[in-house]
Formats: structure tokens, C-alpha cells, sequence
């Protein structure tokens, strides 16, 4: 079920509204729900203590007092103006309650290090009103040019930079407190920030895998300290083999 890309109201599926196709999974034998929460055009999970993910990343407005995406993002063809779209925290728990009671297990995606823009964009909205670069995903100095399929030329991590670790450490330890799987991956444009590792999505999905030491034994992989596992679950990714790919 995609949200992420598709940040319009009926993309965007009532609590209850997902109850009824968690029905209709049981009925069906399903076992499984696959729940594209973000991408590009939306972040659609709150993340506590980092509100701008949803209040800024899951929100758009036209650009006559947005030009700079101050205040919101931009719409883009999935868009809605004015509209924000995103599940709470106590929402997704009931949600997966709800499918655990049926035995299904819910993945959610976060497509990462390319499709990131609503995530970059909302962690500058972060750091503008907490003057705190904690949680920056994208290197203000790197001067790449690349152009991806969606029309983006900003939507790609600097996966060298240690916040990027520490903003999804967090992301991490907050949707390990309610589920134990998540699905990374995508492809990156041509042209992708020159400091970027070679290879390149596969070294940073490897940096957040179980074997890396964010959670799991092996610290050979570089990953900054901040990834020190916290919660002393495990977490068990899905990878898309297209993010291996290179």
C-alpha cells in the first residue's frame, strides 16, 4: 500500500479503512502488508521528537509564499495543496495490533538514500528552527549535479555524513518499538554526490543491516558511533535487489 509517493487524499487511507483491507487479508490467507510510507513527495509515519517530518514533510503548499519550501513542501503531480497526510504514532500502533491479532505482518518502507527528498527537506526545516544539525541528511557544501526520473535534483542522502546514521538510528528505534521489519532500498540518479561510496545504495544498506553495528557484531563496515544498537531487539530488513545493484 503506497502513501509515500502519493501524497493525495486518496492515497492516503483512513485508519479504519486499513482495518477493513487487514480483513480482507485474513480472509484471503494474506500474510503479509507492505506499507509505503516514504518517498520524494511525503513522509507519512510520525517519528517522535522530530515533528518537521510530518508537520513539514507531510504537508504541501503552492509556491506564491512557499518559493524557498519554507513552510511546506512543494506539490508535485501526486500533490495536493494544503493537504497534509500522515498516520500517528498511536494510529500505526493500532494499525499493527490490529494485524498482529491476524497474524500479518506489516513492513514498512522508507525508501533511502535516493527518493529521500521529503525527509531532507523536512530535516532542514529541523535544524532552521533548532539551529541543531544532529539530524542533517544533506551536505550543504556538496556541489553534485544529477537529475533523477521524478524531476528531483536534491532528493539524494550524503550517506558519509555521521547525521544521516543518527537520524535513522532514531527512525529505527522508534518503529522498532512497534514493529520488528522494515524495506530500505532504491535506486540513485546518474550524477550522484561525489563523495558518495562505491558501491554505492548497497554500502549504505549494508550500513544498516543487522550485521553492521548498529545492530548486529561486525564494525567493519564504518558505521558512525551513533548507530550503536539501543533497544537490543532485532531488526530484520528487506532490501530492494535493485538498491545491490551497483
Amino acid at each position: 500500500m503506497n502513501i509515500g509517493s502519493s501524497a493525495h487524499p486518496n492515497a492516503r487511507r483512513t485508519v479504519d479503512e486499513v482495518l477493513a483491507i487487514l480483513d480482507l487479508m485474513a480472509e484471503w490467507k494474506l500474510n503479509t502488508l507492505h506499507f509505503h510510507i516514504a518517498d520524494d513527495e511525503s513522509w507519512c509515519l510520525e517519528i517522535k521528537g522530530l515533528p518537521e517530518l510530518t508537520e513539514y514533510g507531510a504537508h504541501h503548499a503552492l509556491p506564491d509564499w512557499n518559493l524557498q519550501e519554507t513552510a511546506a513542501l512543494k506539490p508535485t503531480c501526486n500533490g495536493r495543496i494544503g493537504y497534509s497526510t500522515y498516520y500517528t504514532a498511536e494510529e500505526y500502533m493500532r494499525i499493527l495490533r490490529y494485524a498482529w491479532e491476524r497474524r500479518i505482518r506489516v513492513v514498512p518502507e522508507f525508501d533511502t538514500p535516493g527518493h529521500s527528498r521529503a525527509s531532507i527537506k523536512a530535516m532542514q526545516a529541523y535544524e532552521r528552527r533548532t539551529g541543531d544539525d544532529t539530524y542533517r541528511l544533506q551536505d550543504p557544501a556538496d556541489s553534485s549535479h544529477y537529475w533523477s526520473a521524478q524531476d528531483f535534483t536534491d532528493n539524494v542522502l550524503s550517506v558519509y555524513l555521521p547525521s544521516v546514521y543518527t537520524f535513522y538510528g532514531k527512525v529505527f528505534d522508534e518503529v522498532m518499538r512497534k514493529s520488528l521489519y522494515f524495506l530500505l532500498g532504491t535506486r540513485i540518479p546518474a550524477g550522484r554526490p561525489k563523495r558518495f561510496p562505491t558501491p554505492t545504495s548497497s554500502g549504505f544498506m549494508t550500513s544498516l543491516s543487522p550485521e553492521s553495528g548498529r545492530f548486529g557484531k561486525r564494525r567493519d563496515i564504518n558505521a558512525p558511533s551513533a548507530m550503536t544498537n539501543s533497544t537490543k531487539k532485532v531488526l530484520r530488513p528487506f532490501i530492494w535487489i535493485s538498491a545491490l545493484e551497483f
